[in-house]
């Protein structure tokens, strides 16, 4: 024990070839057989165990405890090493902690990280600066540093798959797509990805602009991302855009909204309200519901007053009517033309739309009125998949006007028929 040690003032050798040709080995203690044998600049470190810290290099300030612990690790500077084959063949060891048989075993650029649990970080390259968890976590990852790897098998390369750097992984025997970096898998329901990767400077206190959350999704496309049915208690508010997006599972609504007994009482489910905020804004909220019969409708600012409602029978109702205040309009032109000739053209007709077949309509063709009063007719039906409208406000202003020429001329006509009448 001790054989041809150097620099071996103040040391402790205990055990066959313990601490032999030891290079600095101040301060130290050796006990076992073989242990710190050809370990290099060994001052001030404690080898306990068979093979423990076994020709090691750049052993200072270290503790190797346990069977071939840290055996042949390199620059094993300020490290521990716990556990049979803990930190075996470890290269850059230093300021790292390797806790459990076989942890970090072979781990390379191991610096200034913790390997805690059975096989460990065993094999992992590039593994400085991060911390592996639990029997097997992140065992053979390429590419590790700067991670966070804890549970069972938590990151563990397998054939096929071996994730990148920086990435936080929390759960039994999950890991992220290979070659992943910059992202999180909690417990394979939550997800994140592009998370904060500059390791330079101050820590960071601000929000990653650029990061995603998805829940039962990996790859999220939006700074929140759900898959599957959610329930919201409380209030989703943004100052820009809110939802967007397309849903393309078939005969499924992308947002669907239930409940009951809310703001407007018993069988009432108030499904929106939106508040205007601008300075100024007068009357700036509505609400949105569906009654208890089924009737859609829009509430007033104050929650008292239907403003608008519409059934299942197509039937529109509001008590205002449409707007015509005049402050509304420009390029106001009375109507001079005769428009008599025009509605005597007009083709009422009855008719079913194919979307509500077996209910009979009465109105005009669209494209009947465009032969005679194309201004009268709204939409792009012009084009492959358009479709047609009528300005019936305006077919109704022709009638009052067509009315008023055939009051005219009724009334010339009772003149004339008196001035017969008293010749």
């Amino acid at each position: 024990a001790g054989n041809g040690a150097t620099g071996s003032n103040s040391v402790n050798f205990i055990g066959g070839s313990a601490g032999q040709r030891a290079v600095n080995a101040g301060s130290s203690n050796f006990i076992g057989g073989n242990c710190g044998s050809d370990a290099s600049g060994s001052s001030v470190s404690n080898f306990i165990g068979i093979g423990a810290g076994f020709r090691a290099t750049g052993v200072t300030s270290s503790n190797f405890i346990g069977q071939q612990a840290g055996n042949q690790a390199t620059l094993a500077i300020n490290s521990n090493f716990f556990g049979q084959n803990a930190g075996s063949g470890a290269t850059n060891a230093n300021n790292s902690n390797f806790f459990g048989q076989d942890a970090g075993q072979g781990a390379s650029s191991a610096s200034n990280s913790n390997f805690i649990g059975t096989y460990a970080g065993s094999g992992a390259t590039n593994s400085q600066y991060s911390n592996f968890l639990g029997f097997e976590a992140g065992s053979g990852a390429t590419n590790s540093s700067f991670s966070n790897l804890i549970g069972y098998q938590a990151g563990q390369a397998f054939t096929g798959n071996n994730i990148g750097n920086n990435n936080i992984i929390i759960g039994s025997n999950i890991s992220l797509p290979s070659g992943t970096t910059n992202s999180i898998n909690m417990g394979g329901v939550l997800f994140g990805s592009n998370t904060y990767s500059t390791t330079g400077g101050t820590p960071s206190i601000t929000a990653q602009t650029t990061g995603r959350i998805g829940i039962n999704v990996v790859s999220p496309l939006q700074a929140l991302h759900v898959s599957g049915n959610t329930i919201v208690t409380g209030a989703i508010s943004s100052a820009t855009q809110v939802l967007s997006g397309t849903y393309t599972t078939a005969n499924v609504a992308a947002i669907t909204v239930s409940g009951s007994n809310t703001t407007g009482g018993t069988s009432i489910i108030d499904f929106l309200r939106v508040t205007n905020t601008s300075a100024g804004a007068t009357n700036p909220n509505k609400s949105f519901r569906v009654n208890g019969t089924g009737i859609f409708e829009i509430l007033s600012s104050t929650y008292v007053t239907t403003i608008l409602s519409l059934t299942d029978a197509g039937v529109l109702s509001t008590p205002g009517g449409g707007t015509s205040d005049i402050r509304t309009k420009d390029n106001i032109e009375y109507i001079s033309d005769n428009a008599l000739p025009t509605l005597v053209k007009l083709k009422p007709a009855k008719f079913e739309f194919k979307n509500n077949l077996g209910v009979k309509r009465h109105g005009f063709i669209a494209q009947d009125v465009l032969d005679i009063k194309p201004d009268l007719v709204l939409g792009d039906g012009h084009k492959e998949n358009g479709t047609y409208g009528l300005d019936y406000d305006g077919i109704l202003a022709l009638t009052v006007k067509a009315l008023q020429e055939a009051v005219d001329r009724i009334e010339n006509l009772e003149k004339e028929i008196t001035i017969l009448k008293n010749k």
